[in-house]
């Protein structure tokens, strides 16, 4: 009865952790997203906010879940690498950026802007900045939305649905700021994407090649031709 209760004790202990990490992690990026950062940023103020997404994802992955949470790397996506992921995530690349593209023009059929609309206002970015943000995408963002909240919000609700819910409301939501509501719509496309592409997987390695594949084209390609 006492070993019991003991583990008992132990898991609930571990489930409060879990929700603390997932509360944590969401309210930073909320708070760097929607109040710290403006409406139109500044070239400085995107690189402090890529600064502090690092500083967090560092945090997440040193700190917090090693030591705090006493798990590895694996408990959110990182595994081994495998020769299929670049497959998938550039298959999914495909999909999804014909899909977006549809749903951009539906956009602009009912007069919202798309994620083509703020291609001029990316261009005013240095290369540098645009290299910055075509990292700090792929690598922060899936672990901390796909790799970290799926995995953390399965083991707490037991229910992966709920967390590839909470995962693509969560990312699409926190560009609402830097986007306005027709490009967020817009990027639901991709978000939905990566969610069921990871949900799939349980790897961050497809996802992040998708990411990869669409940060390089929207932030790199895209900005140097305007």
């Amino acid at each position: 009865m006492e070993t019991q209760l003991l583990h008992q004790t132990d898991s609930a202990v571990r489930r409060q952790v879990m929700l603390a990490g997932v509360v944590g992690v969401l309210f930073i990026e909320y708070l760097l997203r929607n109040v710290l950062v403006p409406l139109v940023p500044t070239e400085t103020t995107i690189r402090v906010a890529i600064g502090v997404e690092w500083a967090l994802l560092v945090v997440l992955l040193l700190l917090w879940v090693p030591r705090v949470e006493r798990s590895t790397c694996t408990t959110v996506g990182i595994g081994r690498w495998r020769s299929r992921d670049l497959y998938l995530g550039a298959g999914w690349f495909f999909v999804a950026t014909i899909v977006s593209a549809l749903v951009g023009v539906l956009l602009g059929a009912v007069g919202l802007e798309s994620l083509a609309d703020l291609q001029p206002q990316l261009a005013k970015y240095s290369w540098l900045t645009l290299l910055a943000l075509a990292v700090t995408g792929p690598v922060v963002e899936e672990i901390l939305y796909r790799g970290y909240l799926i995995e953390r919000v399965t083991k707490l609700t037991r229910r992966v649905w709920v967390a590839a819910g909470v995962s693509w409301l969560t990312f699409t939501g926190v560009h609402l700021g830097f986007f306005g509501l027709g490009a967020t719509l817009n990027a639901t496309v991709l978000s939905a994407a990566l969610v069921w592409l990871y949900v799939r997987e349980r790897s961050i390695w497809p996802v992040l090649v998708l990411h990869a594949l669409n940060s390089v084209f929207a932030y790199l390609l895209v900005p140097l031709l305007l």
